[in-house]
């Protein structure tokens, strides 16, 4: 694997949220993502991202910019769903363990707010140096083309 140095930044790419077990009693989930207090999926415009049992959807254009000086880290991501008409509610945390020698692709499973809640879900991502993934968009935006 890959690694970088300590206080180099990185960039973390979200790539897709996948849905094994729904967080309520119902059969649908109307969810969204939080980082540091603030909403980051789905795009502005659309408040709530839907999820049956067993459905994902690829993640386009997240990106966090993160840099620390710690060669370990933790970057914690909020899941939270839509409880009745006019509540919402935190189903759980991913946390995001850095380890900035490996950099790469990973999974993280949902950590429940609740232990009444059975939900389960599983967030796909990775990390790359802040550099190769900004010089990837100036060839994205070269050539014309935008990668998948």
């Amino acid at each position: 694997m890959e690694s970088i140095a300590s206080n180099e930044p990185i960039t973390i790419n979200l790539l897709s949220l996948n849905c094994h077990l729904p967080v309520g009693s119902q059969e649908l989930d109307q969810v969204y993502l939080k980082y540091n207090g603030r909403r980051i999926y789905p795009v502005k415009g659309v408040k709530y991202e839907r999820f049956a049992k067993g459905q994902g959807t690829k993640i386009k254009d997240i990106s966090l910019e993160f840099s620390s000086k710690n060669e370990v880290d933790t970057v914690v991501i909020e899941l939270w769903y839509r409880k009745n008409l006019i509540q919402n509610a935190l189903a759980g945390r991913f946390f995001l363990m850095l380890n900035i020698s490996e950099i790469g692709f990973a999974a993280t499973q949902l950590i429940r707010s609740s232990e009444q809640e059975e939900s389960h879900y599983l967030l796909h991502w990775e990390m790359r140096h802040a550099k190769s993934s900004q010089s990837k968009i100036e060839e994205e935006v070269k050539s014309g083309k935008k990668s998948e």
